[in-house]
């Protein structure tokens, strides 16, 4: 801002190159089109082969409902990224049918791309790794009453630990209820943790 036209154009970005983007981008688009409705008589069929489709099905998890829709989207991250990249990959002929290979570099990037596929914003997954995970590893056994007459059933945290433990390292405080609501719930619902009402 501020800066003259010709100063912008060389400084920041030209005009020819916003032209070139939306070419490219046009390219694209189309060679998607000719791979996913164009290659196989109009029906829009599977356009992608990833050849290591069955490690990856055995390999990622499939026990809850968040597993696989997980599973699903790296499996659609992976297409997307196959198709953008179809003028660099291989082609499989298989009857009527032409299919773009995916490479192990698409998988790469899609991986890359879904570290944090539960949609969990980062500073709450900071909070699960520093303040949840670390006073969880901290102890080595079931809590027990204070007439030592009961034992827990499995190792835990409270909600009350978590929040002191988050003032000794965070420096400040933190409602348990204020926790529960905006960070627990959302772990719980997205399979990181349980929940088990205590003795």
């Amino acid at each position: 801002m501020g800066l003259p036209r010709l100063a912008q154009q060389s400084l920041i970005i030209s005009d020819r190159e916003i032209e070139l983007a939306k070419r490219c981008v046009l390219y694209l688009i189309q060679k998607i089109k000719d791979f996913t409705i164009g290659s196989n008589n109009g029906v829009n069929a599977e356009s992608v082969w990833i050849p290591y489709s069955q490690i990856l099905a055995n390999v990622l998890a499939a026990e809850k409902g968040t597993d696989n829709r997980i599973t699903k989207r790296i499996f659609s991250f992976l297409r997307i990224i196959t198709l953008s990249r179809c003028h660099l990959r291989g082609r499989l002929r298989y009857g009527p049918e032409n299919l773009v290979i995916a490479d192990l570099e698409d998988l790469d990037e899609a991986l890359h791309i879904t570290q944090n596929v539960s949609g969990i914003p980062t500073y709450k997954l900071k909070l699960f790794k520093e303040i949840f995970l670390e006073k969880y590893k901290s102890k080595t056994s079931p809590d027990r009453s204070k007439d030592d007459s009961k034992e827990e059933r499995i190792i835990a945290v409270t909600t009350r630990e978590l929040c002191e433990y988050y003032k000794e390292r965070a420096g400040k405080t933190i409602t348990s209820n204020n926790l529960k609501q905006n960070y627990l719930n959302e772990f719980i619902n997205n399979g990181l943790i349980d929940e088990e009402d205590s003795l």
